[in-house]
């Protein structure tokens, strides 16, 4: 049954800076091209980063945004919808999901 199957390891996020490219291109080098593969044959789903997308992020906000946005197209979908809410949302993250969290200013963190 689906039980017997191993779970796949999850999201692996690459930030890629201008030295995983080609000189003046945005072609990827090849060890880049083959860590990409490794990854994939492994079963981990892939994010990856351009400096150039992350350079047009601006600020923290917009950052943030595009993030949750890479994460949102690369995560299976029975990730629970509360693990993309962004930070201020004030939803409460289950004590038991192993997650360190800050809580909300006001309260304590013991309430769950």
């Amino acid at each position: 049954g689906d039980t017997d199957r191993p779970s796949a390891p999850g999201v692996a996020i690459e930030v890629d800076g201008p030295v995983h490219f080609l000189s003046d291109s945005r072609a990827l080098k090849g060890r880049t091209l083959i860590k990409r593969r490794h990854l994939l044959a492994l079963g981990y789903s892939l994010v990856a980063v351009p400096y150039w997308e992350w350079s047009e992020a601006r600020n923290k906000r917009d950052r943030q945004a595009y993030l949750t946005e890479k994460l949102r197209t690369a995560l299976p979908p029975r990730i629970p919808a509360w693990l993309l809410l962004p930070p201020g949302a004030h939803q409460k993250i289950p004590e038991r999901s192993g997650i360190a969290h800050r809580p909300a200013s006001g309260t304590s963190g013991a309430e769950a």
